[in-house]
């Protein structure tokens, strides 16, 4: 874990002397983001053992699939304490689906009470150490506000990458000046914690006025917290981390990074087999050759996406790997799988429930890799979505 911003405290003492204190995570419902938030979670507790953590999960509910992981995930780490907040009503399927950053920071917001409840009555009520810390997801930035009111500090996880917190903050600081919102006739624009002139056409998340605002207010939100925690290091990300922590306008900065997900969960049956048939398959090809494409747990595309990343993979003439992201009903799924094997010849297309990135990548023939946010530590050169 590195600091990117030290302070200048006296000697910590050690941990046989250090009183107990408590670390509150509150992450987002997606399988990235627990992941990486579990993993941070351990680094800290190998690193310190004196801190009593615990997790205040809040239900998905759009992927019953992640509640299950979440139950597997502290089955495994019992040293972490975790705590179901209550379901509430789901949002509007027309709602999410016309503004769904909108929608689900709206969401999220609206488990405030519960989270607050769940912080003062089986949290602090069941301990007499201080929580130290509320430690809350970049989504869920509106529990900050939650910290507040209890009188505790607060930090930000980035499960994501530096450079995209940069975004952030640039967007919350293009509204506050008065700057219109990104269109299309733009010059290429330029954001501080990105090296090169960025174009419109590369940042599809924010092309949206209600994206825009939305993660726009969140970088602004940033500013009330403590600290901002990247799932990064400085050597991968030189130019945003050192362009990030020169601001003294902005909390201190921590990279923590790689928090990488290596093993995956245990598999048996089919995915098992075809775990081994994707490893011996990439053992199989020259070393740099593959070119590797997975969106995360939420890329998924529409039909005349899927056709276009098609008709690129199939004219690049490079054998591929292509992780399709599960749709949420059988009949979805027999529908991309028959969409995809028309389109390509090739029958190398999965759904990432049977295999983890990391193992991919550090296999020698994964030449390129094509991805919703950079892998981190992978060492091949990456294309970030």
């Amino acid at each position: 874990m590195s600091v990117c911003k030290p302070k200048t405290p006296e000697p910590p003492p050690s941990t046989s002397t250090m009183k107990r204190a408590q670390l509150v995570f509150v992450p987002c419902p997606g399988i990235g983001h627990l992941v990486s938030t579990v993993g941070f979670a351990k680094l800290i507790l190998e690193r310190n053992e004196n801190f009593l953590i615990t997790m205040l999960v809040i239900n998905n509910p759009y992927d019953p699939s992640v509640n299950s992981y979440v139950e597997s995930l502290f089955a495994t780490h019992t040293q972490i304490k975790s705590i179901a907040i209550p379901a509430i009503a789901d949002p509007p399927v027309e709602a999410l689906a016309e503004n769904p950053e909108r929608v689900f920071i709206q969401f999220i917001r609206d488990h405030g009470p519960l989270v607050k409840d769940a912080i003062v009555n089986q949290v602090m009520a069941n301990s007499p150490a201080p929580v130290a810390s509320v430690i809350v997801d970049f989504i869920c930035a509106c529990f900050i506000d939650v910290a507040k009111e209890l009188g505790v500090p607060s930090h930000v996880f980035f499960c994501s990458d530096a450079a995209f917190y940069g975004l952030t903050v640039y967007l919350s600081e293009r509204e506050d000046g008065g700057q219109p919102k990104f269109r299309e006739a733009d010059l290429d624009y330029t954001i501080p914690s990105y090296a090169n002139p960025v174009p419109y056409r590369v940042l599809p998340l924010v092309h949206r006025d209600p994206a825009y605002e939305t993660f726009g207010a969140l970088g602004r939100k940033y500013r009330e917290s403590n600290g901002v925690i990247i799932n990064t290091f400085s050597e991968l990300e030189s130019h945003a981390v050192n362009t990030l922590v020169a601001r003294d306008d902005l909390p201190s900065m921590f990279t923590v990074g790689p928090l990488i997900d290596h093993k995956g969960r245990g598999l048996s049956g089919t995915e098992a087999a075809k775990r081994d048939e994707i490893m011996k398959w990439l053992d199989d090809q020259q070393e740099n050759s593959v070119v590797f494409l997975c969106f995360g747990s939420q890329g998924a595309f529409r039909e005349e996406q899927l056709k276009e990343i098609a008709i690129g993979l199939e004219r690049s003439g490079q054998p591929f790997l292509w992780a399709v992201r599960k749709p949420p009903s059988p009949d979805h799924e027999a529908e991309t799988f028959r969409l995809c094997s028309n389109l390509l010849k090739w029958e190398h297309i999965f759904f990432p429930t049977c295999i983890t990135v990391c193992s991919i990548i550090d296999g020698g023939a994964s030449g390129q890799v094509w991805s919703h946010s950079l892998e981190l530590g992978s060492g091949r050169d990456a294309v970030d979505y």
